[in-house]
């Protein structure tokens, strides 16, 4: 079967091998393929966890300002310049490490060191208001490193460490974390990744975003295109179950999360 041919008036999942990789996409998707999770070493489970809420909170002794809300803990200690630093990725990284064992109780770098790392250069460049954009030169004014909590290699969405690290050290910093038990899922049918893109290909033609887009064309929406597809526990009801979810990264900048054993698909926007 072709790929972006039409057949009939169905739409059909077009899949395609490289070698022992196997990778998918619907027709009308041009262009891209993802890698199909579970055909490496990502694996559905086909169990739930819950979380147990961590007591985390900043040291007495540490002299910056906290706060702290359903979305973690935060520490302030100052604010990123309008200048380079001289300080490296791997240095930012090191700096974050160290921060977290030094101003945090009830959670160390230990809980995070086998999540996946995020590390994003944070740049800034001064305007030149005659328009010569040429004379506009991005410099690295510090960096966000981000560590995202895994449960048996999956992420658990929500569950992260993450630092603002310039050359005076971490600027600020946010937690969130929490600790987790498999419970036996409560369903046992499991979606298959064909089925959750047909979930996500309906979310999305259905969405007011996309709707209000074309409203008054003549001509059908055109749905973007999937650019990366990943598997995490999510918590959609916030009832401190984690279930396993197809997450979705959409060419438009849009994600979406679906979930595996029951299709419900919801935007993570």
């Amino acid at each position: 079967m072709l790929a972006n041919k039409e057949y009939g008036n169905n739409n059909y999942l077009v899949l395609t091998h490289k070698g022992n990789v196997q990778y998918s996409r619907f027709e009308g998707f041009p262009g891209n393929t993802y890698s199909r999770p579970g055909a490496g070493s990502t694996t559905i489970p086909n169990y739930a966890i819950k979380a147990t809420d961590v007591d985390v909170s900043v040291k007495e002794d540490m002299d910056v300002t906290v706060l702290s809300d359903d979305s973690g803990t935060t520490t302030l200690s100052g604010e990123v310049k309008d200048q380079s630093v001289e300080i490296t990725a791997d240095e930012a990284e090191n700096k974050s490490a160290e921060w977290l064992n030094e101003a945090f109780e009830g959670v160390d770098f230990t809980d995070f060191n086998i999540g996946d790392l995020e590390l994003r250069e944070i740049v800034a460049a001064e305007v030149d208001l005659d328009g010569n954009s040429q004379n506009e030169v991005e410099e690295t004014v510090a960096y966000d490193v981000t560590y995202n909590y895994t449960f048996e290699g999956i992420p658990v969405k929500g569950d992260f460490y993450s630092a603002i690290v310039d050359d005076t050290g971490v600027v600020s910093s946010l937690v969130n974390h929490n600790e987790y038990e498999i419970i036996p899922s409560q369903r046992s049918a499991q979606l298959s990744l064909e089925d959750a893109l047909k979930a996500l290909e309906n979310e999305v033609k259905d969405s007011e975003v996309l709707r209000t887009e074309t409203r008054g064309a003549s001509m059908e929406a055109v749905i973007p295109d999937v650019s990366d597809v990943d598997v995490a526990f999510c918590d959609s009801d916030n009832d401190g179950i984690f279930e396993s979810s197809y997450i979705f990264e959409l060419t438009d900048g849009n994600s979406y999360q679906v979930n595996s054993l029951t299709g419900e698909c919801l935007s993570n926007d």
